[in-house]
């Protein structure tokens, strides 16, 4: 079972003219009301990034550039609290319950993806703010599939079932299709033949471009987005088969970086001119604490406090400035 060591939200309001569409259902109630006055939420995670991370980046940091103890780094100056969380059947969450817990406003259990522990599917804060006629995000550097991202877009009890997730997020369940931007890896659960993880014969990419997606699968499709100037609504992003390379290994000419994705998607979702919900994870800080690398370790995190400071320098530019964050 894979572990989540923490999970790091940051939900910024920006103030925003409201474009009331049609209620949500009584399951969405615990959705914060300001996404019912026309302001937009822009929630960072990031997955497997607790306290000792942070001290480890900042000592690194300070020890490579010289700088001396004072230094901070820019998260330093914004932690506002911490909370010790648990799933319903494990001391220890794992990232399924978390992101379940962000989304939907409750517990449940270790590896259930939008659903209570019961079972039943809980309305996520996208479905809601979808449901109010926003338009809506999710942008990681894990595969789209992976447990986060699909907590807030998919309804099923094993984080694992990968491509019944890839389905429901292009639309294939009972509330339809809801997000308008999905960008990150995992394209080897949306297409099958050698190398990939469908089984069912199904090509969910070509279903996509079927029901009007507009797709991108390389650097050079991401380019051509122009920094979100020419996102079309539905966007799919897959830029790797699996997840995303760690930032000390990512070839700046293959793959594009959390930071240019998140600003890239922002900026479309600025142009769409209604108010909007932003899932933005930086997932691989997770997995190299899993795997015991601090280079990897690292990196993304060094990577993670570049988007946090460039999505802050955004909200300045675009939407009246960054003020004290609601934390969901």
């Amino acid at each position: 079972m894979k572990l989540s060591l923490s999970l790091v939200t940051l939900a910024v309001v920006l103030a925003q003219q409201s474009n009331a569409g049609p209620s949500g259902s009584g399951e969405m109630a615990q959705v914060p009301r300001a996404l019912f006055k026309g302001k937009s939420m822009i929630q960072m995670i990031s997955d497997g990034f607790g306290p000792a991370s942070e001290t480890f980046a900042r000592s690194t940091f300070q020890l490579q550039s010289g700088s001396d103890w004072t230094t901070q780094l820019p998260l330093d100056k914004h932690l506002v609290g911490t909370i010790r969380t648990r799933s319903t059947d494990s001391l220890v969450t794992d990232s399924a319950a978390s992101a379940t817990a962000y989304s939907c406003g409750l517990k449940s259990k270790n590896a259930y993806i939008g659903v209570t522990e019961d079972q039943k599917p809980c309305g996520t804060i996208l479905e809601a703010a979808k449901a109010k006629g926003y338009n809506v995000a999710l942008v990681t550097t894990s595969r789209v599939t992976h447990a986060t991202p699909a907590s807030y877009s998919a309804h099923i009890n094993d984080r694992d079932n990968e491509n019944e997730i890839a389905s429901q997020q292009l639309g294939n369940y009972l509330l339809g299709r809801q997000v308008d931007i999905l960008w990150g890896g995992g394209l080897r659960h949306f297409t099958n033949g050698s190398g990939t993880k469908r089984t069912d014969g199904r090509d969910l990419v070509g279903e996509a471009r079927n029901a009007n997606w507009s797709v991108a699968l390389t650097r050079a499709d991401f380019d051509a987005l122009g920094n979100g100037k020419n996102v079309k609504f539905p966007s799919l992003g897959l830029f790797t088969s699996s997840h995303m390379s760690y930032e000390i290994d990512r070839n700046a000419t293959a793959e594009p970086s959390l930071t240019e994705m998140a600003i890239a998607a922002l900026n479309a979702l600025k142009a769409a001119g209604k108010p909007y919900f932003i899932m933005i994870e930086g997932a691989r800080i997770d997995h190299a604490g899993h795997n015991n690398d601090p280079a990897g370790h690292y990196g993304d995190i060094m990577q993670y406090q570049n988007l946090f400071t460039e999505v802050t320098k955004w909200v300045d530019a675009n939407d009246g400035g960054l003020f004290e964050p609601d934390v969901l």
